[in-house]
């Protein structure tokens, strides 16, 4: 695993007063070799950039246009990242909305269900071979909570027509998939809040 100082970290809604700007704040206390914050407004990803150079003025950061709720932008994102010299050691996936009125995203998916699930699967494998260049070692963190608790999933409503819980559950069966599919050929670590054993065997069991 490489040192913190050798390290390539990207980070997802780093919004001052959110925890991913505390997050990106940390972490830059080590001075890894490049903090890239990822967020669909670049002027709240700037004021981030600031607040952390206040701390850490050595601290190499770059800006990265991510939307989340869009498919097109998350697919030029990814192109962007793709183009780097640097592989990605660490990313964070840690943009979200909460609590939304009812909406759509411009693909037609439920908004939240959108932006901070299908959203950051789709950026996050769009990136997988920048992720699996960093070597042994490299992680992915998805950022999540006790919500998947709520309800568990019902296939035959996955974009909410009729019920809006769920979410966080499908969080963390990606998270399974993405270990059990990938981990072990790519020796990456896949880090989800954890969740009961039983239950996740029983949904991963019918999610495929």
């Amino acid at each position: 695993m490489r040192s913190s100082e050798q390290t390539t970290v990207l980070i997802t809604g780093v919004t001052q007063g959110g925890l991913g700007a505390e997050v990106a704040l940390a972490i830059s206390r080590s001075l890894p070799k490049l903090l890239i914050l990822a967020g669909r407004d670049l002027a709240k990803a700037q004021a981030t950039e600031t607040a952390i150079k206040l701390v850490t003025p050595g601290a190499a950061i770059r800006l990265l246009k991510l939307d989340l709720s869009s498919q097109k932008q998350i697919r030029q994102a990814a192109n962007e990242v793709n183009g780097y010299q640097e592989s990605i050691d660490r990313l964070i996936n840690n943009a979200a909305i909460m609590a939304t009125s009812y909406a759509t995203t411009e693909d037609g998916t439920e908004s939240q269900f959108g932006t901070n699930h299908i959203g950051h699967f789709l950026f996050t494998n769009l990136i997988m071979l920048k992720i699996f260049a960093a070597g042994q070692g490299a992680r992915i963190v998805n950022v999540s909570s006790a919500g998947h608790r709520r309800s568990p999933v019902r296939f035959d409503d996955y974009n909410f027509g009729v019920c809006r819980f769920l979410l966080k559950l499908i969080l963390n069966l990606c998270v399974c998939d993405m270990n059990t599919e990938m981990g072990r050929t790519a020796q990456l670590t896949i880090n989800g809040r954890p969740m009961a054993k039983q239950r996740l065997r029983i949904f991963f069991s019918r999610w495929h």
